[in-house]
């Protein structure tokens, strides 16, 4: 046997069999790309092993060690991922109930699959001819069951019936961790359709799922994808087969659900319930209203079309011709008429193009009992992933596809924002960020594409200036977790900030080192400043500075602290007066400071010690029309002067306020141990 574990990189398909006089004495090794050391990422590599017929095969499992959450090894009871699952393995070789797998037939087909963070050792397996015969099975029968319940979870349940309820494992109790479980659902006649009707339905949300397939395995195009609370809703196969795979992750698990189906006449011309289309960027599907080409629609019709996506929908080439006011088509912007409505079109028109947010779009065609007409057509394909935009002097914002609810798998977005005017540059920033931390990524780079420089942010993770007047923003995700995504708002300015650097150790002295001092700019706007790696822990021996000025000369800064998490005997952010260290220092009184400047100018420092580290600290700056004139010995007693009438009471310090007009308060500002 050829040794599977060689020159395989991160997919491939590996095939060899075992012939010969005394086939029972053969005995052959498998092992994963690397063994012993760690397979790849992203893996996708399977392996078929076969014996001459009449003959069994056994799997000894020698070694196994798999990241337990996210990778799989997959046994199959026969020659391809459509034949039954004999065991699903993960983590390493003690956690598994038996070593020892045995074939109901001649072929034993492998599947090793990865995702794009940790990996292990991966495993090693020996195959041995195990029997002269195939092993008994029971004859299937041609007659279907009327109905019956489904509760086993191997994989690969296979149901030959009118109708009946599914059930996840250990239900009304909670389900397993890291399930990957299949039911093939096959009507006995081809003239009818599957209904599938969720009784309860309570899965973990945007982490646990049930995906629908119209046809007869996994690999046939996908219905729908169902998480959280979904009980009440069906769904619909254009065909006589559907399958339904479920999986969870290895943390919350809930109670699961109760599925039932049945069988559904669905004559061409009645609507049948709601239609599933799954279209593709480039690939143009033609969708009409049924009778379209004959007779036209008819009276008392409530027909519906979910229409998804790995990208946005567009619908393209619209005509309608419906009989006017009486009967209406509604174009929604999500899987279901509970989304914003796009449109809605009566009588003859022909729309501009329909485009959704997010990756799904749903069409819904009602008449009336009076008077029909044509009906409607249009094309549906995926929404090329490419956005221009043109920064003005006041935000735009855009997003992460479906925000806030989750972004989709296998997603690739870019943006190229552009400048109103070519000699001012582009400035944006986070609003809102959640991503799966190990695979999905949000880019920025200088200029009008992903071949210029990346830009590294400003100041606290969140807020990114081009040196050009372009900026190119790019988003992927991978094919597992999905979370919210993001908000990003952009603005045209006049001028492009110092960039900083990631921070880097420094061979000379240890240190985590900022970049050079670091200069931003305070205007009306707010600005921010973080500590590196904010909200995750900043690095040891780090030592990072900050000039912030006021734009207008005669204009003062003030900062307020958001987030301060420091190590209280040893690390600590300091504020000083003017534009160095050697200024007079500034002390404050943690989380929610005011902090002001008496001149244009204000210096930040941070500085960490070897041991412990924290989160650090979160900064928002902008100028002001205070003046601060004090002396800095303790108790450190300010004097502020408002300069300019104001039209809205504005909060100088915790409990402290300057009304309309001019008015100078005093306000104690004390030193505290550990945060100055």
């Amino acid at each position: 046997m050829q040794d599977a574990g060689v020159k395989i990189l991160h997919k491939a398909g590996i095939a060899f069999g075992f012939f010969g006089s005394t086939v029972e004495d053969l005995v052959g090794e498998l092992h994963s790309p690397n063994y012993p050391e760690a397979y790849p990422n992203s893996a996708d590599i399977t392996w078929l092993v076969w014996a001459p017929a009449g003959k069994t095969l056994q799997l000894t499992i020698d070694d196994l060690d798999i990241e337990a959450c996210c990778d799989r090894l997959t046994i199959y009871d026969g020659f391809s991922v459509h034949d039954k699952v004999l065991a699903i393995l993960t983590g390493v070789t003690n956690d598994l109930p038996s070593a020892n797998i045995l074939t109901s037939a001649n072929g034993l087909f492998i599947h090793l699959t990865s995702d794009c963070s940790e990996t292990g050792r991966g495993f090693k397996a020996t195959v041995t001819v195990a029997g002269n015969g195939l092993a008994t099975t029971t004859a299937a029968t041609s007659e279907a069951t009327t109905s019956s319940s489904y509760t086993a979870c191997n994989g690969g349940e296979h149901i030959y019936s009118w109708s009946g309820t599914i059930y996840s494992p250990n239900y009304p109790f909670s389900y397993d961790s890291n399930m990957n479980c299949v039911w093939f659902i096959q009507l006995p006649s081809d003239n009818y359709v599957v209904n599938l009707t969720a009784e309860y339905f309570h899965l973990e949300e945007g982490y646990d799922f049930l995906y629908i397939f119209n046809g007869s395995s996994i690999y046939s195009p996908i219905l729908a994808s169902w998480t959280g609370y979904q009980a009440g809703r069906s769904i619909l196969s254009s065909s006589s087969s559907m399958t339904l795979q479920f999986t969870s992750d290895h943390i919350v698990h809930k109670n699961g659900f109760v599925l039932n189906f049945a069988y559904q006449e669905q004559p061409l011309d009645i609507c049948g319930g709601t239609r599933y289309l799954h279209v593709q960027p480039g690939n143009y599907t033609f969708v009409s209203s049924p009778g379209y080409s004959s007779s036209g629609y008819r009276n008392g019709m409530q027909c519906s079309w979910q229409i998804s996506a790995n990208t946005r929908v567009k619908l393209t080439n619209i005509h309608i011709h419906l009989a006017y006011d009486n009967d209406r088509v509604y174009f929604y912007d999500g899987y279901s008429s509970g989304f914003p409505l796009l449109g809605s079109y009566s009588g003859n028109s022909h729309p501009a193009d329909i485009t959704s947010t997010g990756n799904y779009l749903f069409v819904k065609l009602i008449t009336d009992t009076s008077g029909t007409s044509q009906g409607f057509t249009f094309y549906a394909s995926g929404q090329e992933n490419s956005t221009s935009l043109t920064a003005y002097s006041s935000y735009g914002h855009f997003s992460s596809p479906n925000y806030p609810g989750n972004y989709f798998d296998n997603a690739y977005f870019t943006w190229q924002i552009m400048a109103f005017y070519n000699h001012f540059y582009i400035q944006t920033e986070i609003i809102d960020l959640d991503l799966e931390a190990c695979c999905d990524h949000l880019s920025f780079y200088d200029g009008s594409s992903n071949s210029y420089p990346q830009i590294h942010p400003s100041f606290v993770n969140n807020t990114y200036y081009s040196k050009s007047r372009y900026m190119f923003v790019e988003f992927r995700s991978d094919s597992s977790v999905t979370r919210r995504g993001f908000q990003i708002r952009y603005i045209q300015s006049d001028r492009h900030q110092p960039q900083t650097t990631v921070p880097y150790l420094s061979a000379t002295t240890g240190s985590y080192v900022c970049g050079s001092t670091v200069g931003v700019t305070a205007d009306w706007s707010n600005g921010y400043i973080s500590s590196p790696n904010y909200p995750n822990n900043y690095h040891n021996n780090a030592h990072c500075t900050w000039i912030i000025s006021a734009y207008y000369s005669f204009y003062n800064v003030k900062v307020i602290v958001k987030d301060s998490d420091l190590e209280s005997c040893c690390d600590f952010l300091t504020f000083y007066d003017g534009s160095s260290s050697s200024y007079p220092e500034i002390h404050w009184q943690g989380v929610n400071s005011y902090i002001y400047s008496s001149g244009r100018y204000m210096y930040v420092k941070f500085t960490s010690d070897s041991s412990v580290t924290r989160r650090g600290f979160q900064l928002r700056y902008m100028q002001t029309s205070f003046v601060v004139s004090s002396t800095y010995a303790s108790p450190h007693t300010f004097k502020i002067t408002m300069l300019e009438t104001v039209s809205e009471v504005t909060t100088v310090s915790e409990g402290v306020e300057v009304a309309e007009g001019t008015a100078e308060v005093e306000v104690s500002s004390p030193a505290v141990a550990g945060n100055s």
